[in-house]
């Protein structure tokens, strides 16, 4: 049997939140969840989003910039994203445009 993979969540540094997303798709509808730390491990929020039949590739950048916008508005300054669009990483490094 192969032995456990353990996934552990790591604090952020001081003044720092952290975003984590996951998206998901069923049928033709599109949907995104997410939970909020600082970096205390301490609750910000958490939440999810129904997009309907919006394409995967435009739901989570959606999302994302709503969350980010969300913890500009309550002061945040220094963000941590963590997710697995690929698209959504190279737009933010400027390598690509999102859809």
């Amino acid at each position: 049997l192969p032995l456990p993979h353990y996934i552990n969540w790591h604090l952020s540094p001081i003044e720092f939140i952290k975003i984590n997303f996951d998206k998901f798709k069923i049928t033709q509808r599109s949907a995104t969840r997410f939970i909020i730390l600082d970096f205390t491990s301490k609750f910000f929020s958490t939440g999810a989003s129904n997009f309907g039949e919006t394409l995967i590739l435009i739901a989570k950048p959606t999302a994302t910039r709503n969350r980010v916008h969300m913890a500009i508005r309550s002061a945040y300054r220094y963000l941590i994203i963590e997710g697995d669009n690929k698209i959504l990483i190279k737009a933010v490094r400027g390598e690509t445009h999102a859809p």
